[in-house]
């Protein structure tokens, strides 16, 4: 996406746009994850979910989604949707959406389609998360 693209997400009422960084003892490791769903009504969908594979599989991950679900939830959503795209440097995270607990819904050549329902408790993490 472009700066452009980002702010009219940013600004537009039917996206959710969440952005992570993280850091450690060691420093900065700066902008790690960046998520953005599309809401229509009650249900919605994660459009693009991107992570860094050095914060990946940390269970920062967790955290990240739930707070996703926690702003979600606040807008009235109560079916969330994702969709698991094959890519050739993807496949570490293949399964992410079942780790979440999410539903296979459909599996094809192109793609497997996920849900679940909202609210829901928080997944397991170790981080704390500042606003």
């Amino acid at each position: 996406y472009t700066v452009e693209d980002i702010r009219r997400f940013a600004e537009d009422g039917a996206y959710h746009l969440m952005t992570a960084h993280a850091g450690d003892r060691f420093g900065e490791q700066g902008l790690v994850a960046f998520v953005l769903a599309h809401v229509d009504g009650s249900e919605a969908e994660i459009v693009d979910w991107v992570m860094s594979c050095r914060a990946m599989n940390r269970t920062l991950e967790y955290a990240v989604e739930n707070e996703v679900e926690k702003a979600l939830v606040k807008h009235g959503v109560t079916a969330l949707r994702a969709m698991y795209r094959p890519t050739p440097k993807n496949a570490p995270v293949a399964k992410l959406f079942e780790r979440f607990g999410f539903v296979e819904e459909s599996c094809e050549e192109t793609g497997t389609s996920y849900a679940c329902l909202l609210p829901r408790s928080p997944l397991p993490h170790q981080f704390s998360l500042t606003h």
